[in-house]
């Protein structure tokens, strides 16, 4: 099975066993997805209530979906206020986006305490242009924020521009301050062993086949079967697979690609390395542009 570049790295110093689903089990309530969401909704149920028996069953290993090949990019909502403001209102786009930089920090202070080997870096991100014709593409969107919360976005020279992006190709630019970079699969599987240590039960290599709806809920894998009252589906596109869900997501991919280390030449580029990334827009043959992250 293919492995993501970050996920052969999380994997080459451990010996983790997968414990597949064997036999007939309940638990108070089953997350279906091993990933950062199935991974943190237990962890925040174990933290509000330590008694609740909680159970992942993950068809793969945990880290081993989207959440251990994504750019690790640590990110708000802020880049989508104006969408989130016209479909909700200000007070409770305002409140979403708040809330995404709160998961910033809480993500910083889990990696602080449990995940040193995630790397987490909070260097912010980039909006930029490479052309006359984009230069202020992002004004919607800092004038929206800077209505809600002044200070969000920074505008830049082009000097700091080009110092920060490592390029004299970006003619401009904003930056917002809150967002970071973490090895991602370095990530989950911390989060895995923390959630282990906090009595979560973790079965990998069991994928749900079928789930049957009742007064209990069952989840039906190869080798057995899970309970429970509550079941949380967490498992990101492999969701459409499921009946309920099919017509209600729309499947979109995203291609990350890693170099050899190339040190020296990042050095000699300039820039600043913290960045979780550099938005820009390139135009394409089509006249259009291409968004690049």
């Amino acid at each position: 099975m293919h492995r993501s570049f970050w996920l052969e790295q999380a994997l080459a110093s451990t010996s983790d066993d997968p414990n597949p689903l064997r036999g007939d089990l309940t638990s108070d309530i089953a997350v279906v997805g091993g990933g950062f969401v199935g991974l943190w909704t237990s962890l925040m149920i174990k933290r509000r209530n330590p008694a609740v028996d909680v159970c992942i069953v993950e068809a793969d290993l945990c880290g081993g979906g989207a959440s251990g090949r994504c750019g690790g990019f640590v990110m708000t909502w802020w880049p989508k206020i104006v969408s989130l403001t016209a479909l909700l209102g200000a007070d409770e786009a305002l409140r979403l986006v708040r809330a995404s930089e709160a998961a910033i920090d809480e993500i910083e202070k889990f990696c602080t305490e449990h995940a040193p080997d995630a790397e987490f870096r909070r260097g912010g991100w980039l909006w930029t242009a490479t052309t006359g014709a984009q230069l202020g593409a992002w004004e919607e969107v800092v004038s929206r924020a800077e209505a809600l919360a002044p200070g969000t976005f920074r505008r830049l020279d082009p000097q700091e521009v080009a110092r920060r992006s490592g390029s004299p190709q970006h003619l401009a630019g904003v930056i917002e301050p809150s967002n970071a970079t973490v090895q991602p699969a370095a990530l989950v599987r911390a989060m895995r062993h923390y959630a282990l240590a906090c009595g979560v039960r973790i079965f990998e290599q069991s994928k749900v086949t079928r789930i049957d709806r009742g007064t209990m809920v069952t989840l039906v894998t190869a080798e057995g079967t899970m309970r429970a009252s509550s079941v949380v589906i967490a498992t990101n596109a492999w969701a459409a697979a499921l009946r309920p869900l099919r017509n209600k997501l729309f499947v979109i991919s995203s291609d990350m690609i890693a170099t050899e280390p190339i040190p020296d030449r990042l050095d000699s580029g300039g820039g600043d390395h913290r960045l979780a990334n550099t938005r820009l827009l390139l135009p394409n043959h089509r006249g259009g542009t291409y968004r690049l992250r």
